[in-house]
């Protein structure tokens, strides 16, 4: 499981204790499956570890 930092996100950010590091997994879009799985190219693999944008996010209280 790949994390980036979550800092600042508006869903993500909220997920841990205060004062813990902020960490969110790296959620790929299904355009990106082939590409993640096959591709040689470290560059093109950087590109996809980003935050999720939190807009297109969902998130409930328990």
């Amino acid at each position: 499981m790949r994390t980036v930092n979550a800092d600042g996100h508006a869903v993500m950010g909220r997920m841990h204790k205060p004062g813990d590091e902020k960490r969110s997994v790296v959620i790929l879009r299904p355009a990106d499956y082939d590409e993640w799985l096959h591709t040689k190219n470290v560059e093109a693999v950087r590109t996809m570890l980003q935050r999720y944008p939190a807009d297109e996010m969902a998130a409930m209280p328990k």
